[in-house]
């Protein structure tokens, strides 16, 4: 089952390049090219307001003294999304699209977070340090 993503990793550019000819044949080589230069600029778009975004919604947080992770993982997501409608394909365009879906979004985050908590619990929640006294 691990070796799944790698499987994944090198069929993905075939499919992506099936598609690309199959949709080119159905509507031309300009369509193609053209969709791919309206996604990228979208995804160029997108993440430069959402990097720009991500980074003043944080350091607010942080500064009024909240958990700005929620805030940081949304950005990063929104981010991933811009970065795969940037790189030209049809998997990617439609992953980038996706993952700009606010509903989507929040339901990737919420697995994303309760996978790291199932980890943060399975371990034994001891850490081991060394208490250091400044004052002296």
């Amino acid at each position: 089952m691990k070796q799944l993503p790698i499987i994944l990793l090198a069929i993905i550019p075939f499919i992506e390049i099936w598609l690309m000819i199959w949709i080119g044949h159905l509507s031309g080589a300009g369509v193609v090219l053209l969709s791919w230069l309206v996604a990228g600029m979208i995804g160029w778009s997108v993440l430069r307001q959402a990097g720009a975004g991500t980074l003043v919604t944080a350091h607010n947080r942080i500064r009024n003294g909240e958990n700005p992770g929620p805030e940081l993982l949304d950005g990063a997501l929104r981010m991933l999304g811009a970065v795969l409608l940037i790189i030209p394909g049809y998997l990617s365009d439609l992953s980038g699209v996706l993952l700009l879906v606010p509903w989507i979004r929040t339901w990737l985050k919420l697995r994303i977070l309760a996978h790291f908590a199932s980890v943060a619990a399975s371990a034994d929640g001891v850490i081991e340090g060394e208490v250091v006294n400044h004052e002296e």
